[in-house]
């Protein structure tokens, strides 16, 4: 993929309501051949579910309406936001020369440059038999990227492949949140946290796609 042919936008905190339309959008972009990649954060506290996941079987109180939830457009397991840093990236899949059918292919060549920025691996073990967690983050899936010394998971991320275009969401804890995600989620457990510059994370995200896609 060409550099000049991926726009980043590097965005201040936006409203929760915000940001699942917004990555709706560059994936449509990107179904039109625009590749883009948003990297950005929350103005409040939000709770994101997986596009087949429900607030009844997520929210250990679904009927609270003080808690704010969205639909992903990606699968896996609900994500707590408000004090991470997130990524949108849509890709056509003529710009990865990759047809949707090669999930795995798709994965790696969208994940490679995150893990290479956070100083971390893209783990390789054979899938595990279950279900995936309710909570993203309760326990490093098979093709997580994880840390290379501790094997502590660094990133939420979920994959959409539609016929001509994917989009990869991540999810980065850099800091405390303000409620536990075990305090709203079934399944989750206090996370371990590195704290981290969102600014500096995010220009060192930016400069290994720019020099990776």
């Amino acid at each position: 993929m060409s550099n000049s042919r991926l726009n980043i936008r590097i965005e201040g905190p936006n409203p929760g309501a915000f940001n699942m339309p917004a990555d709706v959008e560059i994936l449509a972009r990107a179904a039109a051949g625009e590749a883009t990649l948003r990297i950005y954060q929350w103005s409040e506290t939000w709770i994101t579910l997986g596009r087949f996941q429900s607030r009844e079987e997520v929210l250990l109180n679904p009927f609270d309406d003080s808690i704010k939830t969205s639909i992903r457009p990606t699968g896996g397991g609900a994500v707590l936001h408000g004090h991470d840093l997130t990524l949108g990236l849509a890709v056509p899949l003529a710009m990865l020369g990759l047809g949707p059918r090669q999930a795995r292919e798709i994965y790696r060549a969208l994940t490679a440059p995150l893990a290479a920025a956070l100083g971390g691996i893209v783990a390789d073990r054979a899938a595990e038999s279950g279900p995936s967690p309710t909570y993203c983050f309760a326990a490093p899936g098979p093709s997580d990227i994880i840390s290379a010394e501790t094997r502590q998971k660094l990133a939420g991320c979920a994959l959409r492949i539609d016929r001509n275009a994917v989009l990869l969401q991540v999810s980065l804890p850099v800091a405390i949140p303000k409620q536990a995600a075990s305090e709203l989620i079934v399944g989750a457990q206090a996370d371990e946290v590195t704290l981290q510059d969102p600014a500096e994370l995010a220009e060192r995200i930016s400069a290994s796609y720019k020099k990776s896609l």
